[in-house]
């Protein structure tokens, strides 16, 4: 948490965290880049598991939205329990439920869009500092993503086998002395 974190330990109104994330939660539903990212601090650091390392600033924030939105442009979240509330430090977490159909290209893999439905359950872990998420963690499981979009094999199939073989394959290969 480091840096995003303030040296004196706060408490959070859970009524401000409600409201906070029903905000959220609509800015996400109605696709609202702009309300999103005014809920961040201008610093805000952005951690989520389809992006190769966190983004920093509102900008990248902006950015990961509008190519999560051209990637799943129905996307909807849906809020199962009230958030939780950490009671000694300004953080606080939502789980959450996803779907959303895949019907347009990913934008940081360049994976093609396959139409496929995804339903995804996760959680939300936000740092707040001055009323704003200044550090945002998205945890999903990922590869269960990628299985539901078409983008990996589902365990036990065929498909699977194979790509294990080809693993294995290929670290034999890698550990093979070089002839000279």
């Amino acid at each position: 948490m480091g840096e995003t974190v303030s040296s004196k330990l706060e408490r959070l109104d859970p009524e401000f965290v409600e409201s906070f994330i029903q905000r959220w939660a609509d800015g996400w539903n109605e696709h609202d880049a702009d309300a999103l990212v005014e809920l961040c601090a201008k610093d805000v650091i952005w951690d989520d598991p389809a992006l190769a390392e966190a983004v920093r600033g509102r900008e990248g924030v902006r950015e990961y939205l509008v190519g999560v939105w051209s990637m799943f442009p129905d996307l909807t979240f849906m809020l199962p329990e009230p958030p939780l509330v950490a009671l000694e430090r300004p953080s606080a977490a939502q789980v959450w439920h996803m779907s959303g159909t895949m019907l347009g290209p990913d934008p940081w893999a360049g994976f093609a869009p396959t139409g496929k439905r995804v339903e995804l359950d996760g959680v939300d872990i936000y740092v707040f500092r001055d009323g704003l998420v200044a550090h945002y963690r998205g945890r999903y499981d990922l590869t269960q993503s990628a299985r539901q979009m078409g983008l990996a094999p589902m365990p036990g199939s065929r498909a699977e086998r194979i790509a294990v073989r080809l693993q294995r394959t290929a670290m034999r290969l890698r550990r093979r002395p070089r002839r000279a």
